[in-house]
C-alpha cells in the first residue's frame, strides 16, 4: 500500500473539518470527443448550405437579407450555447474521493445539482471495468462502488486510470476500518 497525500487547496462545500480530499475526477475528456467535433461540423453549416444550396432554395433567396443575417446568429448562439451545456456537464460532473466517503457530485442543467455519497463503512465492494478499444488506448472506464443496503450505489463513469482509482479506494477503505 503506497503512501496516500491528499490534494492541498481541494476543498467542497459539504466538506468536514477533518476531511482531506485524495482524488478529484471527471469524465476523461476524450469522451468530449463527439459533441465537439458535431459541434464542429455544425458551425460550418450554415456556411456549406451557403455557398452550396442556396441557389437551389428559393425560399431562402426570398427572404429579407436582415431575416437571413438574424437565423445565421440565431443559428450560432443556439451552438455556442449547446456546447457550453455539454462543456459544463463534463466540467462540473466532480468524482471526489476522501478521507471519510466517496462522492458523485452531478450537474443536471444549470439548476439542480445531483449529489449522492458513501461513507467507508458502507462500502462493500469496488471493482472497476475497462472495455473497447479506445478505453484501452486512452486508459479510461468505469469505478463501481457497491455500498450496503439501501444506500445508493456509486459510479464514477469513464475516469482516467480507473485501476489506480481502485486501488486508491481500496486502500483508503482498509486506512479507515
Amino acid at each position: 500500500m503506497a503512501q496516500l497525500k491528499p490534494l492541498p487547496k481541494v476543498c467542497f462545500q459539504a466538506q468536514d473539518p477533518d476531511e482531506k480530499v485524495y482524488l478529484l475526477l471527471r469524465k476523461a475528456f476524450v469522451t468530449n470527443y463527439p459533441w465537439i467535433f458535431g459541434g464542429i461540423i455544425l458551425s460550418f453549416l450554415p456556411l456549406i448550405f451557403i455557398l452550396f444550396f442556396s441557389s437551389y432554395a428559393e425560399w431562402w433567396l426570398d427572404l429579407p437579407s436582415l431575416l437571413r443575417i438574424f437565423l445565421i446568429i440565431l443559428w450560432y448562439l443556439a451552438l455556442w450555447g449547446f456546447m457550453m451545456v455539454q462543456y459544463a456537464k463534463w466540467f462540473y460532473r466532480v468524482f471526489l474521493v476522501t478521507s471519510s466517503r466517496v462522492m458523485d457530485i452531478d450537474l443536471v442543467g444549470f439548476l439542480y445539482r445531483d449529489v449522492a455519497e458513501a461513507r467507508w463503512q458502507h462500502i462493500q465492494d469496488v471493482s472497476h471495468h475497462q472495455g473497447g478499444l479506445l478505453q484501452l488506448l486512452f486508459n479510461y472506464g468505469d469505478v463501481y462502488v457497491q455500498t450496503a443496503g439501501s444506500e445508493q450505489n456509486i459510479e464514477l463513469l469513464d475516469v482516467y486510470n480507473p485501476g489506480y482509482v481502485h486501488d486508491v479506494i481500496t486502500d483508503l477503505m482498509v486506512q479507515s476500518s
